[in-house]
């Protein structure tokens, strides 16, 4: 047949072929409430600010998905990894294994997202990635490097009047959940005492607990209830020593359970025990 018209073929190829938009992904790996809080803000935001990214994390995985494998393949399509953390997750298993994975994605650039830390908390092998502070400037430095990687990727970078202009635009948003985040009680965990904490908690209550007793102890060898002691059967001057078997004031303190409370001897049980 008869060749066909080059402004034809050209006419043809734009009316019917429709050009994707280049899509550069970010895997953000977050473990513990808080962590998990902090890696939703920073999708919505990345979205907002970097329109050429598409932040991904577990929790947009569709029910039924096998877990494993949608995790896998997210990590290798993903040319940035950003590691959401805080005091409570430094440790996690999970978050060590997907940092794991993440440094062994090629030329993937891979952060860690501090929240309640510094750089000197995070410990190996997270230590080694590059950290970001959650203040204004650590995290322009960030968004500057993630809107760098777009054309890298094929994609179309913002320039450096327009990434400013919408960095300025919603970063109050982002610093406001932040704080929110920083300052909540979800998912932190209750701090542990020291070692020193305890033990002058024990000494203190070892101190009360003798003050109690000699208090108790005077109180049964006071003159003034002498007469008041033979109301309860124990004859004036019975009361002497805390170690002899008492039938009066003392008596009753240790039937009673309070010779125990105070360190006092507790009397022969009626078993002979």
């Amino acid at each position: 047949g008869s060749s066909l018209k080059l402004p034809y073929v050209i006419h043809y190829v734009r009316s019917h072929v429709t050009l994707q938009r280049i899509i550069m992904r970010v895997f953000i790996s977050w473990s513990g409430d808080r962590s998990k809080a902090l890696a939703g803000a920073l999708s919505t935001w990345l979205e907002q600010v970097v329109q050429a990214v598409e932040p991904w994390l577990s929790v947009d995985m569709a029910k039924g998905t096998r877990w494993s494998p949608e995790i896998a393949a997210r990590l290798e399509e993903s040319s940035i990894g950003l590691i959401c953390l805080t005091p409570e997750n430094l440790s996690a298993p999970w978050i060590l294994f997907e940092a794991g994975a993440l440094s062994k994605t090629k030329d993937a650039l891979i952060c860690t997202f501090l929240l309640g830390l510094d750089p000197s908390d995070v410990p190996q092998p997270l230590g080694q990635f590059q950290h970001t502070l959650a203040e204004k400037d650590d995290v322009k430095k960030l968004i500057q490097a993630i809107n760098d990687r777009v054309t890298g990727s094929g994609g179309k970078m913002l320039s450096e009047k327009a990434l400013n202009s919408v960095f300025e635009t919603y970063w109050p948003s982002l610093e406001k959940e932040l704080s929110q985040i920083a300052g909540s009680s979800i998912g932190k965990e209750p701090k542990q005492r020291t070692q020193r904490e305890m033990l002058q908690e024990v000494l203190q209550l070892l101190r009360a607990q003798e003050r109690n007793r000699e208090g108790l102890e005077g109180l049964l060898r006071n003159p003034y209830l002498a007469t008041g002691a033979t109301a309860f059967g124990t004859p004036t001057g019975a009361v002497t020593h805390p170690e002899e078997p008492q039938t009066g004031l003392l008596g009753i303190a240790q039937e009673k359970g309070t010779a125990q409370k105070f360190g006092l001897p507790m009397p022969p049980s009626s078993k002979g025990e």
